[in-house]
């Protein structure tokens, strides 16, 4: 197994739990009635199913023993194989404008009083119109079947072939999303901080408060993000290689990961009741097993 495999399971599968268990925490509470933590909780069950692709698709390719699972994946599950490729570049688009909605959400809810009600409504509404809209961005290469690589299987190995004509059509696209993304997403963050700041100043809640940070420190985060996309896919385009292919690849998946795997993080430090709601869970459990243990105990000297 290679040094970066262990790497991505040494941060990654801890994470990918926390992330699970967040999905959880915040329906199990009043305190996260909010219909921000529905939007929360929608990215973050974008993030798992986002993190668990990239190891079919990607990860597993990159070392030697994963790639024995893609030939078994490849022979048995072909659908799933490919599907993986594609689900790529729409987890792209669905992270976009998964960002672009939590930040919509402190923006709207600051300007209008009713906002908040439609939002714990239609929350799941507007996320399906999301994904709705994520594959008819990519429904070129799903729809008509116009994929920008094949795989072909040679004795016992995956080879990639790729249709150039497409390939190039689908970067080129890619790159234009990625430019609109990240001027949309900085605006509507500007906009969040400003909209905030003239209408409540020092007066907003500690709520709005720690929902606005917890919004603008994704956003931030998620903008690094596309500044680095943007300037690896214009190196690209020029066919400017700053670093290997290999080297490339486990920085961009390093990238990636950072805002796939950062929210419970970042909800953990701005937001105090998901903390102590967190650890008062990890008590509660740890004092029920410590119950157990002492009253079996009790038994065996009976």
């Amino acid at each position: 197994m290679y040094l970066s495999t262990t790497l991505f399971i040494i941060y990654g599968l801890p994470s990918l739990f926390l992330i699970i268990s967040f999905i959880f925490l915040l329906s199990s509470s009043s305190k996260f009635k909010y219909s921000f933590y529905r939007v929360v909780q929608l990215d973050l069950l974008i993030n798992v199913f986002c993190y668990s692709n990239t190891w079919i698709a990607i990860r597993l390719m990159m070392d030697p023993a994963g790639k024995d699972i893609l030939v078994w994946l490849y022979k048995n599950i072909n659908f799933l194989y490919r599907l993986s490729h594609f689900l790529v570049v729409w987890f792209f688009h669905a992270q976009s404008v998964s960002t672009l909605l939590i930040c919509t959400h402190r923006l709207t809810t600051a300007l209008f009083e009713r906002s908040n009600d439609f939002w714990r409504r239609y929350t799941p509404l507007v996320y399906l119109g999301a994904f709705v809209y994520c594959s008819g961005v990519l429904s070129r290469w799903w729809l008509f079947g116009d994929n920008y690589v094949q795989y072909k299987l040679v004795n016992e190995t995956l080879i990639p072939v790729y249709d150039q004509t497409s390939a190039s059509a689908l970067a080129s696209i890619t790159l234009a999303f990625s430019v609109i993304y990240f001027v949309m997403i900085s605006l509507t963050g500007a906009a969040t901080v400003i909209v905030i700041s003239r209408r409540f100043g020092s007066q907003a809640s500690s709520l709005t408060k720690k929902m606005t940070r917890i919004a603008l420190v994704h956003t931030a985060i998620y903008t690094g993000l596309l500044a680095y996309l943007l300037l690896n896919q214009i190196s690209s385009l020029y066919a400017v290689k700053l670093v290997p292919n290999e080297v490339q690849w486990m920085l961009q998946l390093c990238a990636s990961d950072t805002i796939t795997l950062s929210m419970p993080y970042i909800l953990m430090i701005c937001d105090r009741n998901v903390r102590d709601f967190a650890l008062l869970q990890k008590t509660s459990q740890f004092s029920k097993t410590t119950q157990v243990q002492s009253t079996t105990k009790t038994v065996q000297i009976e």
